[in-house]
């Protein structure tokens, strides 16, 4: 996951940020944790070898100066 600087022009990253990875289960909705570790870069694959279609993959910031309106993606 990466900051970003974002203008009309011109987009790039601007640095990694660190984050932890949930997974939510679509049946019962629960939301489990994948590791207690905290990420700067993971292997989707890892993730999705827990996962079943329509769990979602849930990543959560570990710093309130930082939002992330989409952060849950949907397995299909």
């Amino acid at each position: 996951m990466q900051t970003a600087s974002l203008s009309p022009e011109n987009s790039f990253p601007t640095g990694k940020i660190d984050f932890k990875v949930a997974i939510r289960d679509g049946n019962t909705k629960t939301l489990m944790s994948f590791s207690d570790n905290t990420y700067k870069q993971l292997d989707i694959k890892k993730v999705l070898a827990k996962c079943r279609p329509g769990d979602s993959i849930v990543l959560l910031t570990m710093n309130d100066e930082y939002a992330m309106p989409h952060n849950e993606i949907l397995v299909k």
